[in-house]
């Protein structure tokens, strides 16, 4: 019997046994990767979970509502938007017939007034 065919059990038991090891190995890291993705799915849902909860609240705030030029003979309630003065005002309390101007509590300014701009007669519309 030459060398060559007294070695080959040797090796066919040698192989086997290092692709057992090799299986065991690959059996065990899926095991511990099918943890690992169930905690980050564990922590993607918690995310998810606090994303939907702070949706919810936004969206049971009261919508602004833009309703014109300030007019003193109205009352106007919170998150009303108008406009006075040429800014825009938000109403911050639940009821106003406050006019909106700086250092009024009723109300915050929303968007400024710009700069007068140009009378327009020497614009050229190209």
């Amino acid at each position: 019997m030459s060398e060559t065919a007294k070695s080959a059990p040797v090796t066919m038991s040698i192989m086997k046994a290092v692709l057992q090891g090799f299986s065991e190995m690959i059996k065990e890291r899926l095991s511990l990767d099918r943890k690992e993705n169930e905690q980050k799915q564990a922590q993607i849902l918690e995310l998810l979970e606090g994303l939907d909860r702070r949706c919810a609240e936004l969206e049971a705030r009261e919508p602004m509502e833009y309703l014109g030029t300030f007019d003193a003979a109205k009352t106007y309630r919170r998150n009303a938007c108008v406009t006075w003065g040429g800014s825009i005002w938000a109403c911050k309390v639940a009821s106003t017939s406050e006019k909106p101007e700086p250092g009024c509590q009723d109300w915050q300014l929303a968007c400024k007034k710009g700069r007068d701009g140009k009378d327009g007669k020497d614009w050229d519309a190209r």
